[in-house]
């Protein structure tokens, strides 16, 4: 269901020309607003138990896990991290590199 959606946001009329899809489009490397190609949206797989979370008496889980991933990613772009969650894992061989480039993807904030 998410790639299709995703899809259309990328290329939507609106947004399409705005928009890039991490890391098909931009590459495993460390990125900085608004990037060498002019965008301003930029999409990316998320995990959102990637991080540790606590669910609230009356708070519903995935609530929990999206705000715990949302303070993880907020956090990082304030200590300035945030881009380098981008280069993806450096455990990951070239020939690894690209095919997660053009054809796997990867998820945000994985080493």
């Amino acid at each position: 269901m998410g790639i299709p959606y995703v899809n259309s946001l990328r290329y939507d009329s609106d947004l399409g020309e705005k928009s890039l899809a991490w890391p098909f489009e931009t590459g495993l490397k460390a990125i900085t607003p608004p990037g060498p190609l002019g965008w301003r949206i930029l999409h990316a797989e998320i995990y959102p138990s990637i991080v540790p979370f606590y669910v609230s008496d009356g708070q519903v889980r995935d609530e929990a896990q999206v705000q715990a991933l949302a303070q993880y990613f907020a956090e990082a772009d304030r200590t300035g991290e945030l881009s380098q969650l981008f280069q993806g894992s450096q455990n990951l061989t070239s020939e690894q590199a690209q095919i997660v480039e053009n054809e796997e993807g990867w998820i945000l904030g994985v080493r």
